[in-house]
Order: C-alpha cells, then sequence, then structure tokens
C-alpha cells in the first residue's frame, strides 16, 4: 500500500503560508534526514490534487538536493529525505528530480518539458511541475515552494479528451530555466525551447465528464497572442479520430507563480475534424494504417498502427490462400472479385483476382493484364469498397483508394505545370508532405512519409510542432510524432515492393492509386506515389502519381474516405 502524507489547502487561490509539522533532525555527522512540507496551493502540482483540495507526498518521489537524487519516504503523517550528505552551506532543494540539472551559477536548472503526460492515481490528476526550497544546516527542513503557474481547463460536455496546446507568440513555455534566491526561490523563463506546450492525455483519451479540470503546467512570464488549442476523440466508420476546437486572444494574462488561471471551453463550442483536399470542395480522411488481409480467415484490416508495413515480414514473401501470416503488398485491383476475359467466340473465362496471387506471368493474374483499361477506385476491384474492413466499421463500401488525380491533387504544388516538382505549402511557407523518422515507443525506428492537414492551423508561435520546411529527411522523437498525429497528420511508411516473392526497394513507400497510368499510359500500369526518388526532377522525393507501375506487382495500399 502507497502511504501519503496530506495536508489542507485553503481554497483561496493565492498562496498561504500553511505550515505542516514534520520531524527533522541529524542521523550522523555525514548525513541528515530532512522534512518535507509543501505552502499552500489552490491546486498543488505536488504529487496530484483531490476534489478536497488535499496534496499528498507519495513514497519515492524524487528531491533534488545539493546536485544529488534522494527518495522521500512517508511514515504516517510524517514526510523525510533521508542520507542526504550533509553540507555547512545548507540545502538547496528542487522537486521533481527528474527536471533538474546543475546550473553554471551553482543554483539548479529546472527544465520544463514541451510534453506534459496526463497520469492519475485512478481519480485525480498527477502533475509534475517544479517545487524549490532552501533550508540553513541548523535543524534542516524543508518547506516547499511552487515556481510555476497553473491552466486549468474545463470542458461543458463529456468528450473523451485527446490533447491539450497552450501556445503563444511571446514568451517560451518550455526548456532550461534557471533558480535564484534562497528565501524566496523564483524561476527564470525559459532560455530555449519553444513557445507551444501541450498535455498529451493518451491514445484513449481522459473523458471530460463530471466537469472534470485538465491542468498544463506554465512558467512565470509574460504571454503574447494567447492560443489554446482543446483535441478530443472520435469515432467514425470504428476508427478514432482527433477533432480540434481552436481558440485565440490577444488579451492574455502575465503569469505569476503559484497561481492558477482558468479556461472554460463555451457551450455549443465548435470542433473541427482535419480533413485532406483531394479534389475541388472535396475533403477526405485517411485510414488509420496500410491495408492488410488475411487469406486463411478471409479477413482485412488496417495495420494496428500507422507506421505498421510488413515489407519482408508477415506473409509477404510467401502468400497462400492458406496462409495465415498478414499480408500488406498487393497486385493491382487484387480485392477478390474476379474478372472475365472475353475470348469472342469461344466462352468466356472466369479468372479469380486473389488477395495473395502473385504471378507475374502472361497472364498476368496478380491484378490482370485483362483489366488494363480500368479505374478500380470505388469499384469492386477497390480493396476497401469491396470488402469489409475489420476494425474500419465492418462494412463495405466504406472506404476507397485515391485516384490518380487525389493523389496529385493533394501532393502537388500546382503552379510548377504538370510535373510533381514540389509539395504544395501550407500556412508560413511549411510543405504539406516530408520525409521523416520516427522513433516509436517500442524503441524502434520507422521511415516514411507524413503529411499535413490542409484545415489546421499551426499552433501560433509554434513551427508546426516538428514540421519543418526543407527536403531533408526530419528526425522525430515519439512525443514530436505524437504532437503531428494528433494535429491529424497522415504517416505513410515505407513497405517496399513485392515481385512474386521477392521483396524489393525497401528504402521506398510506394502506393497504389484507384487509376491506371496517365501520363505514360502504358496498358500493363496503374499509377502509383513512390517516395523517396532519385529521379533529380523530384527534389523532394517523391514521384509523380500520374507515373505507372508494373499490375502484378504488390504495393502498399492506403484507403480514404470521404467527409
Amino acid at each position: 500500500m502507497v502511504m501519503k502524507k496530506r495536508f489542507f489547502l485553503c481554497l483561496n487561490i493565492a498562496a498561504a503560508a500553511v505550515a505542516l509539522l514534520a520531524s527533522c533532525g541529524k542521523d550522523e555527522a555525514d548525513v541528515v534526514s530532512i522534512g518535507a512540507t509543501i505552502n499552500d496551493y489552490n491546486n498543488s502540482e505536488k504529487v496530484y490534487v483531490d476534489n478536497n483540495r488535499y496534496t499528498w507526498w507519495n513514497n519515492g518521489d524524487g528531491v533534488y538536493i545539493n546536485g544529488v537524487d534522494y527518495s522521500l519516504t512517508v511514515a504516517g503523517d510524517i514526510a523525510t529525505i533521508d542520507n542526504v550528505a550533509a553540507n555547512q552551506d545548507g540545502y538547496y532543494a528542487v522537486y521533481p528530480a527528474s527536471l533538474c540539472g546543475t546550473a553554471s551559477s551553482g543554483y539548479p536548472s529546472v527544465t520544463l518539458p514541451q510534453r506534459q503526460v496526463y497520469r492519475t492515481d485512478g481519480t485525480n490528476q498527477i502533475l509534475d511541475a517544479p517545487m524549490a526550497d532552501y533550508s540553513g544546516n541548523a535543524d534542516p527542513a524543508l518547506n516547499f515552494t511552487n515556481l510555476c503557474s497553473l491552466l486549468k481547463v474545463t470542458l461543458p460536455d463529456n468528450r473523451l479528451v485527446a490533447a491539450i496546446v497552450v501556445s503563444n507568440t511571446g514568451a517560451n513555455l518550455w526548456g532550461t530555466c534557471t533558480l535564484s534566491g534562497q528565501d524566496n526561490p523564483v524561476l527564470s523563463a525559459p532560455s530555449n525551447g519553444g513557445k507551444t506546450v501541450w498535455l498529451d492525455c493518451g491514445t484513449e483519451g481522459v473523458s471530460s465528464a463530471n466537469n472534470r479540470p485538465f491542468y498544463v503546467v506554465l512558467p512565470s512570464t509574460n504571454l503574447t497572442n494567447l492560443q489554446v488549442k482543446v483535441i478530443v476523440y472520435k469515432t467514425v466508420s470504428g476508427v478514432k479520430y482527433t477533432e480540434i476546437y481552436n481558440k485565440e486572444s490577444t488579451a492574455a494574462p502575465h503569469l505569476l507563480a503559484n497561481m492558477v488561471y482558468t479556461f472554460d471551453v463555451p457551450q455549443n463550442a465548435t470542433y473541427t475534424e482535419p480533413w485532406f483536399t483531394v479534389a475541388n470542395n472535396r475533403h477526405a480522411r485517411f485510414a488509420p494504417g496500410n491495408l492488410q488481409y488475411q487469406a486463411s480467415t478471409n479477413t482485412w484490416r488496417f495495420a494496428p498502427n500507422e507506421w505498421d508495413a510488413l515489407v519482408s515480414g508477415g506473409g509477404n514473401t510467401n502468400p497462400s490462400a492458406s496462409q495465415s501470416a498478414w499480408i500488406d503488398l498487393f497486385g493491382y485491383g487484387t480485392s477478390g472479385e474476379s474478372y472475365v476475359i472475353d475470348r469472342f467466340l469461344l466462352p468466356d473465362i472466369n479468372v479469380p483476382n486473389d488477395p495473395w496471387t502473385h504471378d507475374g506471368g502472361v497472364a498476368f493474374i496478380d491484378g490482370g493484364a485483362h483489366y488494363y483499361n480500368h479505374n478500380i477506385a470505388g469499384t469492386n476491384y477497390d480493396w476497401g469498397w469491396r470488402n469489409p474492413i475489420s476494425n474500419g466499421g465492418n462494412a463495405p463500401q466504406l472506404w476507397r483508394t485515391p485516384t490518380r488525380d487525389e493523389w496529385y491533387y493533394l501532393l502537388a504544388d500546382l503552379s510548377t505545370g504538370a510535373h510533381l516538382t514540389s509539395y504544395r505549402s501550407m500556412a508560413g511557407g511549411l510543405p504539406y508532405a516530408r520525409k521523416a523518422t520516427l522513433a516509436i515507443e517500442s524503441g524502434s525506428s520507422v521511415t516514411g512519409l507524413i503529411i499535413y492537414p490542409d484545415n489546421v492551423s499551426k499552433a501560433v508561435g509554434d513551427n508546426g510542432g516538428a514540421f519543418s520546411s526543407g527536403t531533408s529527411t526530419l528526425s522525430l522523437t515519439w512525443g514530436e510524432w505524437r504532437y503531428l498525429d494528433l494535429m491529424g497528420c497522415v504517416f505513410l511508411p515505407y513497405g517496399g515492393i513485392r515481385n512474386g516473392t521477392t521483396i524489393s526497394e525497401t528504402s521506398t513507400g510506394q502506393y497504389w492509386s484507384g487509376s491506371v497510368s496517365g501520363e505514360i499510359n502504358n496498358s500493363d500500369q496503374a499509377s502509383h506515389i513512390i517516395f523517396p526518388s532519385s529521379d533529380p526532377l523530384h527534389p523532394n522525393g517523391i514521384l509523380d502519381p500520374r507515373q505507372g507501375s508494373y499490375l502484378y506487382w504488390g504495393l502498399s495500399v492506403r484507403e480514404i474516405q470521404y467527409m
């Protein structure tokens, strides 16, 4: 059982010096035990705030004292930090230790994170905002003071909150800060970092029912052009997507330490789902992952994660009617819908067009040369249109493959003419698409193409998260990708191609369109996109989707749904 120490907090927002008795005293000549208390704070960052305005210490809380990490111990109503190295100059302590380092001034430095992770004890939010105190050498005791402020966000209805993003165009809200002062510790404004912080409520989200508050830690600083985005989840066709409520205000407060500021989402607030424009006045959402198929059960699904690509794994190198491993590289139009060969005066032949077929011979069974003059988007030869997707609504005719022209409209800078020589730009001059390598939670990394939705504004004072201009490959941490994912960005991983049972070009992503080849107009090819490309005419690393690929090649498929 976790033992906790609590004291009552008054309801006044301003801090009140409510002391808590704690035993303390020297153990030996070289170490001491120090009692730990907390100054009153309406919504304390230590360790959490419950409905009765109590605050708690927990066993094992990390405290940074004179450059060393220590663990706090709770026994009954007493909280102590044991075996602290004795120091004639006294004890400068900061909580939590995980944010601390030693600055050149001799005082501790504190790094405020850009991504704050929502945690609870089961009921109440646990917060990791910094506190500090200095104690002299004689009978040392620590009474921690809050160094930051909190933004308290509430919603008027029950929604599944995915994240809360707070931005401004003036001060940095995250980065490295330094402490100064002993009697009244003060935390400087971040000297580096950036102007956007966000609270990540996880992939499952957190319910806002019963007026649940969400707290975002902010430094004491002047804000300019405050912007708050509240991101919530919704479910469409069995898939979880985000919607965003965005509020900008030129009237921004000067944040004071130890204060709580409120932001209430209004009744009937408008939330907007991120979308991708694929034609004039036509918007679409992307499937949450590449299409996959299990032959042994005749089951279609979207990949469990957006970055999943089987490449040489799964059943890609040995597709068959009995294969129980998933495959995700498909010949053109191999939805399972048979096609007919018209033999003129002889009887027609009904040819199977199964997802696992991989012949590269004269018959071109894999997609069928006999079907070469047809566009498949929105027909029964379209994988997602003909088949129910088990984790995508489990019904036919919910999803479709983007056409050649839709891929082109989505990605092309139309001012450059016939060829896709650069991605079209978003506000601020950033491209809509950019190659990137993601460091995912498992510790591995995945490379592919990120596409930014065209109806989501960047957070003010923020460079699109980690999304920036340029042609080199971005290198994103998990937190940076998570931010872009919440903003509605789509990631298309490298998957290579399959020719028969051979997998190659694994450092490329190649995705079918639902259209036969356009500009080349070869009768045995269909349009696709490929990235990166070594073609010097395409410096951003994507080949014109009007180019073609042989119908029997196995390529990746990412479906869309019109909105």
